[in-house]
């Protein structure tokens, strides 16, 4: 199996672009995403920049942390800052070598809204998650692309 911490560690760009249901862009971000180590089997994400509402015009900063656990079946993702405040699951991944990607091994469920997200290993420089939320709540398609700085 692909050795998964090494492929995320270092710091990368973010674009992300987030649609609703009509495929209305509703949001724009841009940023970086930090992979840094956090224990033997274990890296912490801490992604920062700026969300751009499109409808609005309104630019928003954030920042938000993560734990990615490695095993030696692909990774879970835990939450780890002060927005969720629970550091609970966020989602485990399978890797499926031949596809390139990290598939869930379950969906995420969030005040009845489920989120479904796979990671697309492209190569050295560049991976991509794609995440569909769907609920009462929320109907969005979110897109996230990563380039690995000074690749």
């Amino acid at each position: 199996m692909m050795n998964l911490k090494q492929f995320f560690s270092g710091q990368w760009d973010i674009t992300r672009t987030i649609t609703d249901s009509d495929k209305r862009q509703y949001a724009t971000v841009r940023g970086t995403a930090n992979f840094f180590h956090h224990t033997q089997n274990a890296l912490i994400l801490e992604e920062k920049g700026q969300v751009s509402l499109v409808d609005t015009g309104r630019n928003l900063d954030f920042m938000r942390q993560y734990i990615y656990v490695f095993d030696q079946q692909g990774m879970s993702i835990y939450f780890h800052d002060d927005v969720t405040a629970n550091n609970g699951l966020y989602q485990a991944y399978d890797w499926d070598d031949k596809a390139k990607k990290l598939q869930p091994r379950d969906k995420y469920l969030c005040s009845l809204d489920v989120y479904d997200a796979q990671f697309h290993l492209e190569n050295a420089k560049t991976f991509w998650q794609n995440t569909d939320i769907v609920g009462p709540h929320k109907d969005y398609h979110v897109k996230t692309i990563f380039t690995r700085k000074n690749a």
